[in-house]
Protein backbone atom coordinates (compact mmCIF):
# COMPACT_ATOMS: atom_id res chain seq x y z
CA UNK A 1 0.00 0.00 0.00
CA UNK A 2 1.84 3.51 -1.19
CA UNK A 3 1.15 6.30 1.10
CA UNK A 4 2.18 9.87 0.14
CA UNK A 5 5.44 11.67 1.18
CA UNK A 6 3.65 15.47 1.76
CA UNK A 7 2.37 15.17 5.28
CA UNK A 8 2.56 17.16 8.02
CA UNK A 9 2.02 16.81 12.26
CA UNK A 10 -1.12 17.59 13.12
CA UNK A 11 -1.30 19.44 16.67
CA UNK A 12 -5.02 19.04 17.36
CA UNK A 13 -6.71 16.37 15.80
CA UNK A 14 -6.06 13.51 13.52
CA UNK A 15 -8.54 11.71 11.42
CA UNK A 16 -7.00 8.06 9.70
CA UNK A 17 -7.91 6.38 6.42
CA UNK A 18 -8.24 2.97 6.60
CA UNK A 19 -7.75 1.25 3.34
CA UNK A 20 -9.50 -2.19 3.16
CA UNK A 21 -6.92 -5.24 1.86
CA UNK A 22 -9.41 -6.96 -0.39
CA UNK A 23 -11.12 -6.08 -4.42
CA UNK A 24 -14.20 -7.48 -3.28
CA UNK A 25 -14.81 -5.56 -0.16
CA UNK A 26 -17.73 -3.45 -0.02
CA UNK A 27 -16.41 -1.35 2.77
CA UNK A 28 -13.46 0.68 0.97
CA UNK A 29 -12.15 3.37 3.34
CA UNK A 30 -13.13 4.40 6.85
CA UNK A 31 -11.72 7.69 8.15
CA UNK A 32 -11.53 7.47 12.31
CA UNK A 33 -11.28 10.90 13.91
CA UNK A 34 -8.59 11.07 17.16
CA UNK A 35 -8.44 14.31 19.03
CA UNK A 36 -5.44 14.63 21.29
CA UNK A 37 -5.62 16.03 24.35
CA UNK A 38 -1.69 16.64 24.56
CA UNK A 39 -0.01 19.55 23.08
CA UNK A 40 1.76 18.51 20.14
CA UNK A 41 -0.39 15.26 19.00
CA UNK A 42 1.69 12.21 20.26
CA UNK A 43 0.85 10.36 17.54
CA UNK A 44 2.96 7.17 19.24
CA UNK A 45 0.28 6.52 21.62
CA UNK A 46 -2.67 7.16 19.33
CA UNK A 47 -1.24 4.87 16.27
CA UNK A 48 -0.30 2.05 19.49
CA UNK A 49 -3.69 2.56 20.47
CA UNK A 50 -4.98 2.28 16.67
CA UNK A 51 -3.31 -0.98 16.09
CA UNK A 52 -5.09 -2.64 18.68
CA UNK A 53 -8.81 -2.24 17.23
CA UNK A 54 -10.64 -5.02 15.86
CA UNK A 55 -9.74 -5.40 12.07
CA UNK A 56 -6.60 -2.79 11.58
CA UNK A 57 -3.72 -4.63 10.35
CA UNK A 58 -1.30 -1.38 9.79
CA UNK A 59 -0.73 1.92 10.60
CA UNK A 60 0.83 4.92 8.45
CA UNK A 61 2.83 6.97 10.92
CA UNK A 62 2.61 10.11 8.32
CA UNK A 63 -0.42 12.15 9.32
CA UNK A 64 -1.84 14.73 6.45
CA UNK A 65 -1.58 18.41 8.97
CA UNK A 66 -4.33 19.98 6.15
CA UNK A 67 -6.82 17.09 6.62
CA UNK A 68 -5.42 15.74 9.98
CA UNK A 69 -5.97 12.34 8.02
CA UNK A 70 -3.63 9.04 8.37
CA UNK A 71 -3.85 6.10 6.67
CA UNK A 72 -4.17 2.39 8.08
CA UNK A 73 -4.91 -0.84 6.97
CA UNK A 74 -7.85 -3.40 7.92
CA UNK A 75 -8.18 -7.17 6.85
CA UNK A 76 -11.05 -7.42 5.24
CA UNK A 77 -14.68 -4.88 3.74
CA UNK A 78 -17.04 -5.00 6.80
CA UNK A 79 -18.65 -2.37 8.59
CA UNK A 80 -16.34 -1.16 11.84
CA UNK A 81 -17.70 -1.92 14.97
CA UNK A 82 -18.27 2.14 16.26
CA UNK A 83 -18.72 0.76 19.78
CA UNK A 84 -16.60 -1.55 20.04
CA UNK A 85 -13.88 0.92 18.53
CA UNK A 86 -14.97 3.36 20.79
CA UNK A 87 -13.98 0.80 23.93
CA UNK A 88 -11.20 -1.18 22.62
CA UNK A 89 -9.50 3.23 22.08
CA UNK A 90 -10.44 4.06 25.40
CA UNK A 91 -8.98 1.61 27.22
CA UNK A 92 -5.91 1.76 25.36
CA UNK A 93 -5.62 5.63 25.71
CA UNK A 94 -7.23 6.59 28.98
CA UNK A 95 -7.67 10.60 29.12
CA UNK A 96 -5.05 11.26 26.56
CA UNK A 97 -7.45 11.01 23.21
CA UNK A 98 -10.54 11.19 22.40
CA UNK A 99 -12.29 8.95 19.68
CA UNK A 100 -14.34 11.75 17.79
CA UNK A 101 -16.28 9.87 14.71
CA UNK A 102 -16.18 7.34 11.84
CA UNK A 103 -16.47 8.10 8.47
CA UNK A 104 -16.62 5.40 5.38
CA UNK A 105 -16.41 4.55 1.98
CA UNK A 106 -19.00 2.02 0.85
CA UNK A 107 -19.53 0.76 -2.67
CA UNK A 108 -23.20 -0.87 -3.05
CA UNK A 109 -26.43 -0.43 -4.48
CA UNK A 110 -28.89 2.45 -3.48
CA UNK A 111 -32.48 2.03 -3.19
CA UNK A 112 -35.54 3.91 -1.77
CA UNK A 113 -37.50 2.58 1.31
CA UNK A 114 -40.63 4.40 2.25
CA UNK A 115 -39.29 7.79 2.78
CA UNK A 116 -36.18 6.94 3.64
CA UNK A 117 -32.33 5.67 0.96
CA UNK A 118 -30.76 1.98 1.94
CA UNK A 119 -27.49 0.60 0.95
CA UNK A 120 -27.86 -3.24 -0.13
CA UNK A 121 -25.02 -5.41 -0.60
CA UNK A 122 -24.46 -9.31 0.28
CA UNK A 123 -21.36 -7.74 2.33
CA UNK A 124 -22.90 -5.23 4.09
CA UNK A 125 -23.56 -6.95 7.99
CA UNK A 126 -25.56 -4.76 9.02
CA UNK A 127 -28.51 -2.24 7.36
CA UNK A 128 -27.14 1.25 6.18
CA UNK A 129 -29.52 4.14 6.24
CA UNK A 130 -28.54 6.66 4.35
CA UNK A 131 -29.38 10.77 5.53
CA UNK A 132 -28.09 14.54 5.01
CA UNK A 133 -24.82 15.46 5.99
CA UNK A 134 -24.71 17.80 8.74
CA UNK A 135 -21.16 17.75 10.05
CA UNK A 136 -17.78 16.53 8.36
CA UNK A 137 -15.21 14.50 10.27
CA UNK A 138 -12.04 16.91 8.68
CA UNK A 139 -10.82 19.23 10.65
CA UNK A 140 -9.44 21.96 10.64
CA UNK A 141 -7.22 22.33 14.19
CA UNK A 142 -5.96 25.83 14.00
CA UNK A 143 -10.05 27.12 14.21
CA UNK A 144 -10.25 24.44 16.28
CA UNK A 145 -13.34 23.50 14.27
CA UNK A 146 -14.61 20.85 11.66
CA UNK A 147 -13.71 22.02 7.98
CA UNK A 148 -16.98 23.62 6.25
CA UNK A 149 -18.79 21.64 3.74
CA UNK A 150 -18.43 22.58 0.33
CA UNK A 151 -21.69 23.01 -1.40
CA UNK A 152 -21.71 20.05 -3.17
CA UNK A 153 -21.56 18.41 -0.22
CA UNK A 154 -24.26 19.85 1.01
CA UNK A 155 -26.12 19.21 -1.74
CA UNK A 156 -24.71 15.24 -2.00
CA UNK A 157 -27.68 13.57 -0.43
CA UNK A 158 -30.47 15.48 -2.19
CA UNK A 159 -28.35 14.98 -5.68
CA UNK A 160 -28.67 11.31 -4.88
CA UNK A 161 -32.77 11.24 -4.04
CA UNK A 162 -32.99 12.70 -7.09
CA UNK A 163 -31.06 10.04 -9.17
CA UNK A 164 -32.58 7.34 -7.38
CA UNK A 165 -35.88 9.08 -8.67
CA UNK A 166 -35.27 9.17 -11.81
CA UNK A 167 -33.78 5.49 -12.71
CA UNK A 168 -30.23 6.17 -12.72
CA UNK A 169 -29.46 2.45 -12.47
CA UNK A 170 -28.73 0.82 -16.01
CA UNK A 171 -30.93 -1.95 -17.27
CA UNK A 172 -33.78 -1.03 -14.51
CA UNK A 173 -30.81 -2.13 -11.72
CA UNK A 174 -30.90 -0.43 -8.72
CA UNK A 175 -28.43 2.55 -8.92
CA UNK A 176 -24.73 1.49 -7.52
CA UNK A 177 -22.56 3.89 -5.74
CA UNK A 178 -19.53 4.70 -4.03
CA UNK A 179 -20.99 6.57 -1.29
CA UNK A 180 -18.73 8.73 1.47
CA UNK A 181 -19.55 10.17 5.18
CA UNK A 182 -20.11 10.20 8.48
CA UNK A 183 -20.94 6.45 10.26
CA UNK A 184 -23.46 6.91 12.88
CA UNK A 185 -25.29 4.43 14.91
CA UNK A 186 -28.70 3.73 13.76
CA UNK A 187 -31.80 2.08 14.94
CA UNK A 188 -32.33 -1.63 15.59
CA UNK A 189 -28.81 -2.26 15.55
CA UNK A 190 -28.19 -0.60 12.24
CA UNK A 191 -26.08 2.20 11.20
CA UNK A 192 -26.67 5.86 9.17
CA UNK A 193 -24.45 7.42 6.65
CA UNK A 194 -25.11 10.90 6.24
CA UNK A 195 -23.59 11.67 2.32
CA UNK A 196 -20.50 13.48 2.22
CA UNK A 197 -20.12 12.53 -1.63
CA UNK A 198 -21.13 10.09 -4.16
CA UNK A 199 -19.71 8.35 -7.49
CA UNK A 200 -22.02 6.47 -9.63
CA UNK A 201 -20.75 2.78 -10.46
CA UNK A 202 -21.40 2.66 -14.20
CA UNK A 203 -18.22 0.03 -14.66
CA UNK A 204 -19.62 -2.61 -12.00
CA UNK A 205 -19.36 -6.22 -13.89
CA UNK A 206 -22.56 -8.81 -14.06
CA UNK A 207 -20.34 -11.09 -11.65
CA UNK A 208 -19.61 -8.42 -9.00
CA UNK A 209 -23.66 -7.44 -8.87
CA UNK A 210 -24.68 -10.86 -7.61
Amino acid sequence: MAYSSSVHTCGLALFLIVTVGTATAQVTEVVVGITPTCPYGCWAGASAALRGLAGVKDVDRNPDGYNCTMRVDVDDGKLPDLALWKEQFEQAVHEAFELGGVEVTIEAAVVKQGDSLVLQSPGLDRSVTLAPLKNKLQWNWKKHRARQPEADEQQAYQQLLADVAGGAGELGEPLRIAVTGPLKAGDNNGYTLQVREYFVRRDVSKDERK
